[in-house]
Formats: C-alpha cells, sequence, structure tokens
C-alpha cells in the first residue's frame, strides 16, 4: 500500500566491475610488443528505468585506474631508504655502540677490581693464619730442594719444569706453603692477561698476577732469615701481597721493540714489579691483615712500556712498605 499518495520506493543496484582485458598493438600502424594487461572499472547502475553504465579509464600498462597507480607509486617509493634516513640509521646504531662500549668497559673494570679484591683478602686471611700456626714467622719466597725441584711461595715446580720454555711450564698450587689457608676459589685477575698490553705467560695452567714481598721471605734466592710479624715496627704500613707484572725487554719474543707483560712473584727495594692496574692503584695487603690500594711513585715507571703502569711504591733503594 502507498501511503500520502507517494509512488512506490525505487530502488538502485550499484554493482563495481574490473574487467581486464588487453590491449594489442596494430601491427600495421604500431611497432613492439604487446603491453600489459589493463582493466576497465565500470559502475553499472541498474534502476527500473533503465540501466546506465559508467566507466574509468585505466592508466596505461599499469592494470590501475590514475589514482591506483599514483598511490602504488606512493608505497613503492616508501618501501626504500633514502640516504638521509640510512646516514640516520647508521648514526643511532654508532651512538649505541658507543654507550655499549663504555658501559662494557666499566663492567669489565668493576670486574676486574673485584677479583683482585677478593684474591688479595683470601691471601691475606691465609696469610694471617699461617702465621698464627708458625710462630708470627713468614713463609719462605722460595725453597730449593737437593733435586733443584723448587717450591715457590704460590706451588710447587720440577726442576725439569723449570727448564721449559716460557709459556710451557707447570706449578702445582696444592703444595706451596700457603696451599693449606688460602681458599681453592683464588683465581686469576682477567684484566692482568687482558689488559690491551702483550702477555708473555710463565706458565701454562695458569697465572696468577699477584706477588709476595720476598724482604719477609729470606730474599730472591731463599737463603735469607724469615721474618716475624712482630718484629716489625708498624704491620699496617708493611706490604705482604700485591698486584704485580714486570715488562719483559729481554727474553723472546719480547725486545726492546717489542715490550711484553708477564708475570713476576716478589719485590724488593730494587725490582720495579709492582702492578698498579687499577686506575693507577695497585691493590695491597699488609702485614696486619688489612688491605687497600697504594700509588705508584712516578719516578720509578718502567718507560719499557709506560701505559702498562708498572712500578714501584717508593724510588728505588728505598724499603718503605716493605718492612
Amino acid at each position: 500500500m502507498r501511503k500520502n499518495g507517494a509512488g512506490p520506493r525505487q530502488t538502485n543496484l550499484v554493482v563495481v566491475e574490473r574487467v581486464c582485458l588487453p590491449i594489442r598493438r596494430d601491427s600495421q600502424t604500431e611497432k613492439g610488443p604487446d603491453v600489459s594487461p589493463v582493466c576497465e572499472v565500470g559502475a553499472v547502475v541498474k534502476k527500473r528505468s533503465g540501466v546506465a553504465k559508467v566507466s574509468i579509464a585505466c592508466t596505461p600498462g599499469t592494470g590501475m585506474p590514475p589514482s591506483w597507480g599514483r598511490g602504488g607509486a606512493l608505497q613503492k617509493r616508501s618501501a626504500a631508504f633514502s640516504l638521509v634516513e640510512l646516514m640516520l640509521s647508521i648514526a643511532i646504531v654508532t651512538i649505541l655502540g658507543a654507550i655499549v662500549f663504555v658501559a662494557a668497559k666499566q663492567a669489565y673494570a668493576s670486574s676486574s677490581l673485584a677479583v683482585s679484591a677478593n684474591n688479595i683478602r683470601q691471601l691475606a686471611a691465609g696469610g694471617m693464619a699461617y702465621l698464627g700456626d708458625n710462630n708470627y714467622t713468614f713463609w719462605p719466597w722460595k725453597r730449593v730442594a737437593a733435586d733443584r725441584s723448587v717450591t715457590w711461595w704460590y706451588g710447587f715446580e720440577t726442576y725439569a719444569s723449570s727448564r721449559s720454555p716460557e709459556g710451557q711450564r707447570d706449578f702445582d698450587p696444592t703444595k706451596g706453603p700457603l696451599a693449606n689457608y688460602v681458599p681453592k676459589g683464588f683465581r686469576p685477575d682477567p684484566s692482568f692477561a687482558l689488559g690491551g698490553n702483550a702477555f708473555k705467560p710463565k706458565y701454562r695452567n695458569g697465572y696468577i698476577g699477584i706477588g709476595y714481598n720476598t724482604l719477609l721471605g729470606g730474599g730472591f734466592m731463599g737463603t735469607g732469615a724469615l721474618m716475624r710479624q712482630t718484629a716489625l715496627s708498624d704491620p699496617s704500613q708493611v706490604v705482604v701481597f700485591f698486584t704485580s707484572a714486570q715488562v719483559n725487554t729481554f727474553q723472546r719474543p719480547a725486545s726492546a721493540r717489542n715490550p711484553m707483560i708477564e708475570e713476576f712473584y716478589g719485590i724488593n727495594e730494587r725490582e720495579v714489579t709492582a702492578h698498579f692496574r687499577h686506575r693507577g692503584m695497585a691493590m695491597v695487603s699488609f702485614a696486619s691483615g688489612n688491605a687497600g690500594f697504594l700509588p705508584m711513585d712516578e719516578s720509578t715507571r718502567d718507560m719499557g712500556s709506560p701505559k702498562a703502569n708498572i712500578g714501584r711504591f717508593a724510588p728505588r733503594g728505598s724499603k718503605k712498605f716493605l718492612e
């Protein structure tokens, strides 16, 4: 039924057709291969009164209307990097890399300091326990047996090993004088072998990176008298253990033109063997059992490799901090 005299409502139906048709060139008038198929998009409007059809021309060779072709080109351009974008990306990656490098270096330094601190404290505690069990007499720096084997303060070495090339020697840390007093958790400081200097190892089963005050332990020859803690005028100012190394310019593959850093296990009033590897400071333990840091006496810096930070606590010839 109709209301208010209105005629029947007409319904329009819109059908969108996309028809792709190949367009071929006229062989008599044009040369060249057939172009890609293009399409004709049509809107067919069906009415009760009739049918109307509207066509939209396509962009030649694209199969898309002009607006579609422009959009596709924009998408292609946006999928690629411009030179500015590439340079910006490289700059960001470089900045992030620098930040990570600085953070890693700081973490490495903190780790190195923690390892050295742990080693020095373990040696200090073990040394105090040894003194308590041995009438407060210090352990020898070395002792040579009849078979020419050596018991160093840090372990036992056979005569055959001592005659082996540098880097091929062996020592047994379980047979040193402090073996029963130092925990087995003792491990070397990584910054000693990885500190940016050419490293020349002595032993193939590891490195220590710590030295002992030979004036307390009978001297480098191991023939002197052992000192007693109670005979020291101020044990809190006498170094027992310290971070140690030496610059080797005299033993192949090291040379004056190729200085190398190697382990050294003791110090006296002459040797330049303290390693100030913790931001210009050497970590030490004192005869009182305390641990701390000492700076380098700049007049003693080993100029064979000045950046290695190897020197002494006091001028050569001085026994300051040693007895």
